[in-house]
Parts: structure tokens; sequence; C-alpha cells
């Protein structure tokens, strides 16, 4: 056995390279300049993956990327990896959010913004015929800025502060947690259709969502929204909706991942932390068309294929939307044998 055979034994096993810094090194392939040959740029790609795994105790120990990547490359990433995940099982399907909103409260003209925390969760049932559960609680509200700490100080810092709107009412303590029994509807409903009414998928729908992201987009964009909403504003919101409440498979979870990829103005913001400090990838889609909306936020752990977070701007004036930003935190969406309860006033 020589030298080398012999640090090769002592070694652990290499680690599989990182999905990032395999897509980054694809990416250099296929983009390199002068274009090369099939048969060259297979040489190329081949030796860059070699490379990744050679150099595992600096980039794969590290789980960095050494380059940045596109939007629709964190995407896809995710894509992959979420549908390598296994299906798993249990007696109700539980998400956990954490809803952080930011509204523009006080008196004129010194008007500031307070944030707002709900902890709502979310029981499925797997037995078709048992009962769904649900609950939300109200964790407080407080000023979101430090000038904006000093702006509600001047008002003299009160417990009960009237939103811009002139109607809704923030409190700075929290309240009690209501949970209850609900309808499937409220549920797995996703929006408001062309009358106003709730609209929810039915149980056949979620299990049999197909994988094929054109497909995906063909039944999301069939279901009777509101005519007022652009296209792309609804397939994104179905698509953050989804990836994090429902008890969807693998295959069908990377298939809107696909499908978000394939939208135009997808944009990387690189490495990123959600609001609970967990790191990923962040990125941005900006439908051609929303009512009261700018930009989707969304933060992807790329290692998973689990959507961490999404926030939604909303670009109307205050006058028509008090409301400038709603953050939606995924603190876990997975199958429990537990039995359903109330959601702790603790903030997590």
């Amino acid at each position: 056995m020589n030298d080398l055979e012999e640090i090769r034994r002592l070694l652990p096993p290499a680690a599989a390279p990182d999905p990032l810094v395999v897509a980054q090194a694809r990416a250099r392939v296929f983009t390199a300049k002068p274009a090369s040959s099939p048969i060259r740029r297979r040489a190329m790609l081949a030796a860059a993956l070699g490379a990744v795994v050679v150099a595992g105790i600096v980039v794969v120990a590290d789980n960095k990327p050494t380059g940045p990547l596109s939007g629709r490359d964190v995407l896809l990433v995710a894509a992959t990896q979420a549908a390598k995940q296994p299906a798993t099982s249990g007696r109700f399907y539980l998400s956990r959010k954490l809803n952080v909103v930011e509204s523009d409260v006080g008196t004129a003209p010194d008007f500031y913004q307070f944030s707002t925390r709900f902890l709502s969760e979310n029981w499925v049932a797997a037995d078709p015929a048992a009962p769904d559960f649900g609950g939300t609680v109200n964790l407080g509200s407080k000023p979101t800025k430090p000038s904006d700490v000093e702006a509600w100080k001047r008002q003299g810092s009160p417990a009960r502060i009237t939103v811009r709107d002139g109607i809704t009412v923030l409190t700075v303590e929290g309240g009690e947690p209501r949970f209850g029994e609900v309808n499937r509807e409220e549920v797995l409903g996703y929006g408001v259709g062309p009358n106003g009414e709730r609209l929810y998928l039915t149980r056949q729908e979620m299990n049999s969502l197909p994988a094929d992201p054109d497909q995906l987009k063909s039944f999301l964009l069939g279901k009777p929204l509101d005519p007022q909403v652009g296209g792309e504003a609804w397939l994104i919101r179905f698509a953050t909706y989804l990836l994090s409440e429902f008890p969807i498979r693998p295959e069908a979870r990377a298939g809107l991942f696909r499908m978000l990829a394939g939208l135009e103005d997808v944009r990387s913001e690189g490495p990123a932390t959600d609001p609970e400090g967990r790191p990923g990838m962040a990125l941005t889609i900006a439908p051609k068309a929303g009512r009261n909306e700018g930009a989707v936020r969304l933060i992807v752990d790329t290692a998973t294929g689990k959507l961490l977070s999404y926030e939604f701007k909303v670009t109307a004036q205050p006058v028509v939307s008090p409301i400038n930003s709603s953050v939606e935190v995924v603190l876990s969406a997975e199958w429990t044998n537990d039995d359903p309860k109330p959601p702790s006033t603790e903030a997590p």
C-alpha cells in the first residue's frame, strides 16, 4: 500500500458535492467562451465535478457556493432536492407558520410602523372522514425600527394603536389562542372566487397534483379565480401556499419549484437568513400583474428543497392598504401522530 492509498483509507468517505456547487460548475462549463465541442464540454464538466469532490474539504464541508447562482438555478436545485425527500405519513399533517405583518399606524402627520406576529397551525387529517383542526394566536405588536419606537413614545406609548385605515386596532399585548375543529374549506382554502366565494382544493386534487410544471400551471390557472388578479400573481401565491402548508407528493413539490423557475422575472439575492435566523438562498419573483402586490421574496433551503419563508410586498397607497408587507415563516410542515392542540402563546 502506498502513501496515497493509506491516506485515502484513513480519511472518511467523501460526501456528495453540494448541489449548488454542482450547478455552478455546470453553469461555468456551458457558458464558457469560446464555445467548445460537445465532447470537450463533457470532459470539462467531468473535470469540474471531479474538482468539487476532490476539494470537498474546502468547498463541500464549508457548504458555501463559490460564485453567484441565478434565481432560476436556486429554484431548480431546490426542485432536485425536494424530489429526493422521502414520502412520509402520520395521523395529521401539521403546518406551523409565523406571520409577521408590518402596518402603518399612528396619527397624522406622525405615522410610523408596527410589526404584528401571528402563529397559526393547521392539522390536516390523513383520514378523509376525520375532522381537521386549526389554531391561531396573536403574539402581540411592537414598533418595527428604532425610529418607530421614538414615534410611538412621542404619542404616549399606547397599548392599543389604530392602523392608518382608521379601523383596525393593534395591541401591544398578545391574545389568547383560538383553536377548534374547522371545515376542510378553511384548511385547504386558497383564495377568493369571481363572486367573492371561498375556494379550496379537494383532497383528491391535493393528492393528485401533477409533477410536470406545465401541467401544474394549467391546473392552477384553470381554477375560477378573481378576474382582477393577474395570472402570474396567482401562480406565485398558489405555489408558496402549496409548498408551505399542503401534504403534497415530493414530485409535485419539485414541480412547483420548476414552475416558479420558468417565470420571467426571477432574480437571486444570494445567501440570506429567514426571520428565525435559518440560512438559505433568497430570491425575488416579480409577477407581471397583481393586485396591490410587488415582487415576492422567497428564502429557500437548497439542501432540503424546503421553502423557509416568503414575503409579499404591498404596492397600494396606505389609504387603500395600511399593510406594507406580510412575511410568512414556515416553522415546520410535516406528518405527526400527535393529538391536535392549541398553539402556544410563547413566541417561537
